[in-house]
């Protein structure tokens, strides 16, 4: 699906500046593909019903080429969206099409939304509150490290949210820090999968991560080893979502091999949840850069194949590393009982 809609929520696949023959647009272009990554989203909601004011969140992934792609970018997407949506900038190695510089995704909600700010210590956090969810997205210095949750805790108890609340959660950090990350990572964050964290590369200083906190009831989370296919388990569930991250701890299989270890697991997990694939609104998977065409065909076949057509939103996108050394994919997905697909 381009996107799915289930009532006042949407979420997009990812968007590239493709034509209808998969040739690309504006190739090592990101001002081109910008605006026509904001064409192809406008267009999209159009389909879906939705009005510009509902996007919440973007998740620009892009290659940084040293010509402030960054800034350019940002500023095109602030432009045509306005101030009152979160703009996630993360940075990627490359992306499967060559030439290709920018993958958006889209995320909806037509409720009543702030955009909140803070900049303190070294840490920038920025959000769009709900009455329902909080989306949250963090920046700060490796050394600013130290401050960046007791920075991030006060700021969401200032909006009587606790960090309990996170439902879904990525954060990229710097290869260089990813052990001081864990370690920090260890005391306040018990909830979290650290084999998951993701390199943003050797050639950065700077530690990201965006997340949703529900504002609504409890969440209740659960981390487990799935022994049969050495898959590692994070599920966390609210009253009406349910997040689900995997990956394999055997670095002795491959990407392909890993992902149908990773579905099989999945499969078996979400039983006794009462879930299945049908239910599934987005799916986001990350794995390590460099794979040939083949295996990413291979890996999508084995994905795709737990999933009745359209399916989910879905975004594959290329890291530099993750955390876990022996995981080469982590698959997350969002579940929803009810969705409508465009």
């Amino acid at each position: 699906s381009f996107m799915v809609r289930d009532d006042n929520l949407a979420w997009s696949c990812g968007q590239l500046a493709l034509d209808k023959k998969s040739q690309v647009i504006g190739a090592n272009n990101i001002e081109k593909q910008s605006y026509v990554v904001c064409d192809y989203i406008l267009e999209i909601l159009a389909r879906a019903d939705l009005h510009i004011q509902s996007v919440t969140k973007l998740l620009l992934y892009y290659v940084d080429t040293g010509k402030n792609n960054r800034e350019k970018m940002l500023n095109i997407f602030q432009e045509r969206f306005g101030n009152n949506v979160l703009l996630v900038p993360t940075r990627v190695p490359h992306f499967y099409y060559d030439g290709i510089l920018l993958e958006v995704d889209t995320y909806c909600d037509r409720a009543d939304k702030q955009h909140l700010k803070q900049n303190q210590n070294g840490v920038s956090i920025k959000a769009i509150s709900t009455s329902s969810d909080i989306s949250v997205f963090v920046e700060a210095k490796a050394n600013s490290l130290d401050s960046l949750f007791p920075e991030l805790t006060s700021f969401l108890l200032d909006r009587s949210v606790a960090l309990e609340s996170v439902l879904s959660e990525h954060w990229f950090v710097p290869s260089i820090d990813l052990l001081a990350f864990k370690n920090c990572m260890t005391k306040v964050r018990a909830n979290l999968d650290l084999g998951a964290v993701i390199s943003s590369g050797k050639d950065t200083d700077n530690i990201s991560g965006h997340f949703i906190l529900t504002r609504e009831g409890t969440v209740s989370s659960t981390k487990t080893i799935d022994t049969e296919n050495n898959v590692s388990l994070l599920v966390r569930q609210s009253d009406d979502m349910t997040w689900l991250q995997a990956r394999s701890l055997d670095d002795k299989r491959g990407t392909v091999a890993q992902t149908a270890d990773i579905m099989q697991s999945i499969q078996t997990a979400i039983k006794p949840l009462n879930l299945s694939f049908k239910d599934v609104v987005k799916s986001t998977t990350h794995y390590v850069g460099g794979n040939t065409a083949e295996e990413l065909h291979q890996n999508m076949k084995i994905r795709n194949a737990y999933y009745e057509k359209p399916g989910p939103a879905s975004t594959g996108l290329a890291v530099f590393g993750f955390s876990g050394y022996e995981s080469y994919i982590v698959i997350d997905l969002t579940f929803i009982e009810v969705m409508m697909g465009f």
